[in-house]
């Protein structure tokens, strides 16, 4: 007997074939034009008398990037990550580009050079919707009382790395708004993307603070006046994604990502030739979150996806769709079909409540790309 079924695809997981994917794609990333982006001293001692004790004055947060200064980052990172984009070259990247945002690209740029159609990176420039640049200096309150969940002066002051998170809109139709991170490592380095992730169709990105005072960083392990800690809403959202009835799932709100992803994996488990294995983790230091004006948090995060996909009957053989065979290096795998993914996503984690029930998180951006198949 002989079978075939198509692999995984590249953009938001569907099962289907090249052209198909292809017009999926093209139809979330129109949608996602609809994407919500939500907006939002001290005393000295004098001649006698003496006045009254006063409590010092906190010193109001300051942005860790002037508006002069972002412009100037965006229009640099724009033209490196365009003249990349134009050569397909991810070394032209590296004076604004790393990490993740690295990777992902360079996989586009590959699958570029083996299938003429597949799809090109997401330009990452144009108008830039929000800037969520670093805060230095400690949030305050008056009378030198602290807010609630007010970082603690030594992380107000701004240590590094500092994050910096922004949304850009390309001018080019069908283009979703970006949602990139940026990482200052030290004071002497630059501001580089790490990850980027299109904005969902009908996503909702809080109201974070004022560009005039900069946004403080949350500790990604924390769950202080969260309803999860950042690195645990990104854990139990890969839990969700890889398994359509895991109990995690019950936290997060439905997006469109998940669901992609999960039609995927219910076509393979419906053919019964082969015998498939999904697994998925976040990358270890990937996950970096800033706190919002409600108290929760926008968190970023990337997934490491794998899949093995084993024929177990005899003459059965998996025909493989177009970009995973010009990465495998063949047309079809008769044994044994591996495949790698990078996925980044973005959460608004909400702040915990009063003992009622949790909110769910919302799911506001994602991407991803296939890296790496092998057939035998």
């Amino acid at each position: 007997m002989t079978g075939a079924l198509p692999s995984r695809a590249t953009l938001l997981g569907r099962t289907t074939s090249p052209g198909r994917r292809r017009g999926a794609s093209r139809a979330l990333r129109a949608a996602a034009a609809a994407v919500v982006v939500a907006g939002i001293a001290g005393g000295c001692a004098g001649e006698q008398p003496l006045p009254a004790p006063r409590p010092q004055g906190v010193p109001a947060p300051a942005p860790a990037v002037p508006a002069d200064r972002a412009a100037a980052v965006h229009a640099e990172v724009e033209e490196a990550v365009a003249a990349a984009d134009a050569a397909g070259d991810a070394a032209l990247l590296a004076p604004r580009v790393t990490g993740a945002a690295q990777e992902v690209r360079a996989a586009r740029y590959r699958l570029r050079q083996l299938v003429e159609d597949a799809p090109a990176p997401a330009p990452l420039g144009g108008e830039a919707l929000r800037d969520v640049v670093p805060a230095v200096g400690l949030p305050g309150a008056q009378e030198g009382e602290a807010p609630e969940r007010a970082p603690a002066p030594a992380e107000a002051a701004a240590t590094f790395p500092r994050t910096w998170l922004t949304i850009t809109q390309s001018p080019e139709a069908g283009q979703a708004p970006q949602l990139s991170v940026l990482v200052q490592e030290d004071a002497r380095g630059p501001y580089r993307v790490v990850t980027t992730a299109g904005l969902l169709p009908g996503a909702v990105v809080p109201p974070v603070a004022a560009p005039e005072q900069g946004a403080p960083p949350v500790d990604p392990a924390s769950a202080e006046g969260l309803v999860l800690s950042p690195e645990d809403a990104v854990a139990q959202y890969a839990a969700a994604l890889t398994d359509p009835e895991a109990t995690e799932a019950a936290g997060f709100a439905d997006d469109a990502f998940r669901r992609e992803v999960l039609a995927e994996r219910a076509e393979a488990d419906a053919v019964d030739f082969f015998a498939l294995e999904t697994s998925r983790s976040p990358r270890p230091g990937s996950v970096r979150a800033v706190a919002t004006a409600d108290g929760g948090a926008l968190v970023v995060g990337v997934l490491e996806s794998r899949s093995v996909q084993a024929v177990e009957a005899e003459g059965a053989v998996l025909r493989l769709d177009e970009q995973t065979a010009a990465l495998a290096g063949r047309e079809d795998a008769p044994g044994r079909l591996e495949q790698r993914w990078l996925e980044v996503v973005a959460l608004s984690v909400p702040p915990a409540g009063d003992g009622g029930e949790p909110a769910q998180v919302q799911v506001v951006g994602a991407d991803r790309v296939l890296v790496e198949a092998s057939a035998s």
